[in-house]
């Protein structure tokens, strides 16, 4: 049943009194919308909660823009999860004003949400502003081409974000153009999680980012249907790059001659320190 707004009110008042509390996570108990107004003023009041978990509340628009509301104020705030709402395009707006005045937050979740395309476009000119966010999440958000167009605006930009999760978003070919772009020249992301992208072919795109790029330690490649000829091009970019640390190949489809480049490159390249090849499908 989650907490009604009478516990809620009680927590929250509780909460106010004890001050060694720093981490709240309230996932999963659907607030009311009144319960969401009685989070956002204790946010407006509270110095000491540095993370809070709101994932799975089916917070939606109006109880977004009360949050942000608060976020503006706020001061202590490091991480907030918001993964798996509903939050849409007037949310993620007001949300994307509060990140141009909020530069405490270091941590972000939007995953699974329906931001939409002038949310996500808002979103991004934020982020060429906000100069406080280090690890943003926006897997499973319907990133096409215009929304990863624009990100990728930001990202030659923004110079805080070390970490960003893309999980999941089918892009096209303007898209991932565009993210090579952004990669060539961004020098403060250092992971990188494109899983279950559907790169195929795309993976070009990326290849010709890592030959440039010299801040990326992580990247998650998996599950991308990559091929012999994606994995040949890959390994020429490992053979070149001498930054990466770590890279993710499970569950992609490379046979003997893909396999066969990519061990010509490990005799060359010296970064690399850790390769997952689990369940890869060897054609």
């Amino acid at each position: 049943m989650g907490l009604n707004d009478n516990i809620l009110h009680q927590l929250l008042k509780s909460l106010e009194k004890n001050k060694h509390v720093q981490s709240l996570n309230l996932q999963g108990n659907c607030f009311t919308l009144k319960g969401i107004y009685m989070l956002a003023e204790f946010l407006k009041r509270s110095y000491h909660i540095k993370r809070i978990n709101l994932g799975y509340n089916k917070i939606r628009d109006e109880g977004m823009i009360a949050l942000s509301e608060a976020l503006k104020i706020n001061t202590s705030l490091r991480k907030i999860v918001l993964e798996g709402n509903i939050i849409g395009t007037k949310g993620m707006i007001a949300f994307s004003e509060a990140l141009k005045v909020n530069t405490n937050l270091n941590e972000i979740n939007l995953d699974s949400n329906l931001i939409g395309i002038e949310g996500h476009i808002a979103l991004s000119e934020s982020l060429k502003i906000n100069t406080g966010l280090k690890i943003l999440h926006l897997s499973n958000n319907n990133l096409g081409d215009k929304c990863m167009i624009a990100l990728s605006d930001a990202l030659k930009i923004n110079t805080s974000i070390k970490v960003i999760d893309l999980m999941s978003n089918e892009t096209g070919g303007e898209g991932m153009m565009a993210l090579s772009h952004a990669l060539k020249i961004n020098n403060s992301l250092e992971r990188v999680n494109l899983k279950s992208i559907h790169l195929g072919r795309r993976i070009n795109y990326i290849c010709d980012a890592l030959m440039f790029n010299k801040n990326i330690r992580k990247i998650d490649l998996s599950t991308n249907n990559i091929s012999d000829e994606g994995m040949i091009y890959f390994s020429y970019a490992l053979k070149v790059n001498d930054i990466l640390q770590e890279i993710d190949l499970q569950f992609n489809h490379i046979g003997d001659k893909g396999m066969t480049a990519l061990c010509d490159a490990l005799k060359i390249n010296k970064s690399l320190n850790k390769i997952n090849f689990c369940s890869l499908t060897l054609l």
